[in-house]
Formats: C-alpha cells, sequence, structure tokens
C-alpha cells in the first residue's frame, strides 16, 4: 500500500516576485545564469517504533521562498506557489547576475508571513548562462498539538486546551478534537486542558508538562482529573512536529499502550451496510488468537481468528464475498462517516490493545482522508509493523480500486482493496 508520490512538477516562473531592494539594473547587459532549486518535505522522526510516534501535521504553509544575495548585487527575493502536501518542490531562477559567493536561502512561510520550514542557506559561484541544480532539505519551526478526546460527559460542555501561550476551545461533542497550531519549536510548557460545564464552572482537567519538538516524535501519558472528586483517567500525549493527545474523559477505562500484533490497515465507513476492517498481520507467525474489536467503547467478539504471516483478515457487517467473517448482528460494525476509535484486543488480553485508530471522516484538518459522497474506503498508504503509524491522518489514502476489479462476480460501485495490497 505504498503511496506513489509524484516526484515534483518543475516552475518555470515565479508565481510572484517580489525584492527587498532594486532590482539589478541592465539584467540584458550583463551576464547570468540560472538555479534550479528542489526542496524536500520530510515526515518527523520516530524515536520509539512501537510509540504512538508518526504525527500529524496540521500547521500549513503556502509559499516556498527563495532568498539569493550577495555583496555585489541587490538582493533577490522570490515567492513560489506550491502545494503542501507533495513531498518535493521544484522552482527555477531565471537571470541570476553571474558572480561569485552567491547565499541561496530556502523557507516557508504561510500567507501571514510565518515562517513554517527553515534550511542551511548554501553559498555558490555562478559563470554566464550556467545553471546550477541545488538540494534542500526543510526542517520544520513550527508544528502542532492535536487532542483527541471520546466519551466525554454530558456534564462537560465545552473544552479548551492551552499551550505556549496559544490556546483552542470546542463545544462538546460525543468524540472531540482540538488542534493548536503554529507552536515553535523547543517551547516547553504545561498543556492544560479543561472542561467546563453550562456554568462555566471547571469539572474535567488535565496539565501535562511538554518539551515540544516539531523534528522528533516522542510519547508521554497525562490524566484527566474531575474536579469534584479527583476522580482520574488516562490521557495519552504524543508530541511534536504535531502532538496528538488522546483520552477518555468520562470513563475509568484506559486507553492501553499498543502491542501490534496486529495492524488496522483498511476502513470502510458509511457505505450503505457494506462496511468492513482488513487487519494486516506484520509478523512472521501465523496470528491464532480470540479477536474483540471495539468501537467506540463497544466491545464485539469474533471468536477465534487464524491470520496468516504478512496475511489480511477482513470483518464484514454482512456476509460479503471478500469478508472472512461478520457478526450476526449488522449493527455491530456500523461505522459513521463522522469518525470511530476502532481497537483491536484478546480476550485473554484485557486492557492490551494489539491496535487502535481513531479516525475522523469528512472536511477535517488533522489530515484524515475526505471522501465526500464518494464510496471508498480509506487504505494505509504502508504496510509497516510500527502501531503508531495508522493513528495518524497523513499516512492514509482514499483508495483508486473498484473493489469489482478484484472481485468480477460483484457489481458494486465502491472503492476498496480488501485483503490486497495496495490503494
Amino acid at each position: 500500500m505504498k503511496k506513489q508520490w509524484m516526484i515534483a512538477v518543475g516552475i518555470s516562473a515565479a508565481v510572484m516576485f517580489s525584492s527587498c531592494a532594486n532590482n539589478p539594473t541592465g539584467l540584458n547587459s550583463i551576464k547570468t545564469g540560472s538555479i534550479e532549486i528542489w526542496a524536500s518535505l520530510q515526515k518527523p522522526q520516530v524515536e520509539n517504533v512501537l510509540a504512538k510516534t508518526q504525527a500529524i501535521q496540521a500547521t500549513t504553509w503556502d509559499s516556498l521562498v527563495v532568498r539569493v544575495s550577495a555583496s555585489d548585487m541587490d538582493t533577490l527575493l522570490m515567492s513560489f506557489k506550491f502545494n503542501s502536501l507533495d513531498p518535493y518542490i521544484s522552482a527555477s531562477i531565471q537571470n541570476l547576475p553571474a558572480g561569485k559567493n552567491r547565499c541561496i536561502e530556502v523557507f516557508t512561510k504561510t500567507k501571514n508571513n510565518t515562517t513554517i520550514h527553515v534550511s542551511a542557506s548554501q553559498i555558490i559561484n555562478i559563470s554566464s548562462s550556467e545553471k546550477k541544480v541545488l538540494d534542500f532539505k526543510l526542517v520544520p519551526v513550527k508544528g502542532s498539538i492535536y487532542i483527541d478526546l471520546s466519551n466525554i460527559p454530558t456534564s462537560v460542555k465545552r473544552i479548551c486546551a492551552a499551550f505556549g501561550g496559544m490556546s483552542s476551545c470546542e463545544d462538546r461533542s460525543t468524540k472531540l478534537y482540538i488542534s493548536i497550531d503554529n507552536i515553535p519549536d523547543k517551547i516547553s510548557d504545561s498543556l492544560i486542558m479543561e472542561g467546563t460545564d453550562t456554568a462555566g464552572t471547571i469539572v474535567y482537567r488535565s496539565s501535562l508538562w511538554l518539551a515540544f519538538s516539531v523534528t522528533r516524535d516522542t510519547s508521554l501519558s497525562s490524566s484527566f482529573y474531575r474536579v469534584t472528586t479527583g476522580a482520574s483517567l488516562n490521557v495519552t500525549a504524543l508530541i511534536p512536529a504535531s502532538t496528538v493527545v488522546l483520552g477518555n474523559v468520562g470513563s475509568a477505562k484506559t486507553i492501553a499502550f499498543e502491542t501490534g500484533r496486529l495492524i488496522i490497515s483498511e476502513i470502510m465507513y458509511a457505505a450503505n451496510d457494506s462496511e468492513y476492517i482488513e487487519i494486516y498481520n506484520p509478523l512472521d507467525v501465523v496470528f491464532n488468537d480470540s479477536l474483540m474489536v471495539e468501537i467506540d467503547g463497544i466491545c464485539r467478539s469474533f471468536g477465534i481468528v487464524a491470520i496468516a504471516p504478512k496475511g489480511f483478515f477482513v470483518i464484514g457487517r454482512q456476509n460479503l464475498p471478500w469478508a472472512d467473517t461478520y457478526h450476526s448482528v449488522s449493527s455491530a460494525l456500523d461505522l459513521s462517516s463522522g469518525g470511530n476509535w476502532l481497537s483491536l484486543r484478546t480476550k485473554a488480553s484485557g486492557d492490551t490493545v494489539l491496535d487502535w485508530v481513531a479516525f475522523t471522516g469528512g472536511s477535517n484538518d488533522q489530515e484524515w482522508p475526505n471522501l465526500g459522497s464518494a464510496k471508498k474506503s480509506i487504505v494505509l498508504d504502508s504496510l509497516v509493523p510500527d502501531p503508531a503509524y495508522n493513528n495518524f491522518g497523513r499516512n492514509w489514502a482514499a483508495a483508486q480500486t473498484q473493489i469489482k476489479q478484484l472481485f468480477p462476480s460483484i457489481t458494486t460501485e465502491q472503492y476498496g482493496t480488501p485483503k490486497r495490497n495496495g490503494l
């Protein structure tokens, strides 16, 4: 299920051009060269393979900026529009005055001129009519904290989160997603989360000390406390580049560490009773154990299940041609376009979770695919053994293959790759 990236689209002319000084005069009469900039956007480093680390990044940008300066020329400042979802950006700069010690700086920015990525500058010499190709690795200097909460009590009217002088609030819903964006790198502060009632009185509170980093993911945990009684329940905080915080706000049930013994690799939701969940066995041994699927806190048992090494197992809402099993009650696998919390457990594991995914559908700011009205599944873009990888929307994509291509005997117009590797 490896994502197929477009290598790049070269930009032959700047979409926007500006200069922090007067442009060099008489460009037609002086010797000039050109440079082509290739910049790559890379995912954050992973510190703990089995921790929830591969973070999503809502902090966005819309322009690649190139600054060229030297002692014998006016500074050139050029801005290129681009799609921040592409991993590579190419920009061509023509009519660069030939000479020595041209300092090339590359960074990204937002519409509000907030710098999101920076890169080490490069000093070059360029001759007349010469073209140089330069590679830059952009490193983020700002990121996001995501907070995903579930099972929020009806006594809570509103939840707010604050970190580093920034805050965000959302009105209560059963499942709640809050983001704090554009957080500068290297800030150390307490992430404060508070749930208030209709009178504005704080009824739940959590405080978590974070050393925020935008280049390395780490994992910490915290707890919510009911202010009136001191009762607590766990919140898992996932830090840097972007950080994901998860929690049950009205339940004593722990969000347990996931072992990665199985991986949720594909989800078909809101598809006319044809929902299914594809499960992947990343290990080199057969999985032969009881299997329980937890959906928004309710567990469904599917008995003893055998999944071959590096094999797939599909649970359908009904007896689908590609389903290995299904529940006798169709509503047992009623997945929602608004998102669900899914986790895999065994009867013997207790609170131990094999894998979990808390996805959201439709238009969202957490990089989960927006399927609109399309009857498509969402597919994990890479089959990796890290159970953290599938917790973040950026690592999922909408299916591109019609199911009837894989199962010619059926006539469905849905898109998905159940029991297959690929999009």
